[in-house]
């Protein structure tokens, strides 16, 4: 039960983060910190997220956290009142690694615990 519950937020925390991604600005929620480690910090949740639920997959996810990052940012040319940057996805992609190792590392220690 557990691993279906991780999978279905992973899948819907990436749903989330692209909707916030590419509607007006005025919609968006307000940064908590600076807007690059909110970015960093928001896909090394779904990294952590999707590394946990799917832990004998851990490349595949962050090859394809990694890909989301750049499709996601220029879906950004759709919006009017958005702009892609390479340093957004940069920061983006940081978060992707972080949240890989960090999931990693928890997979490590449950693994150890069973």
């Amino acid at each position: 039960m557990t691993d279906r519950i991780l999978k279905i937020a992973a899948w819907g925390l990436l749903a989330a983060i692209v909707v916030v991604t590419i509607v007006p600005l005025e919609l968006r929620p307000t940064d908590v910190a600076t807007a690059d480690i909110d970015r960093a910090f928001a896909f090394m949740i779904v990294t952590a997220v999707f590394t946990l639920a799917f832990p004998r997959k851990i490349w595949l996810c962050v090859l394809l956290l990694m890909a989301a990052v750049w499709f996601i940012e220029s879906l950004q040319f759709l919006s009017v009142s958005r702009h892609p940057d390479a340093s957004d996805a940069a920061w983006k992609t940081l978060g992707v690694a972080a949240g890989a190792a960090a999931g990693w590392l928890v997979n490590c220690l449950r693994m150890k615990r069973a």
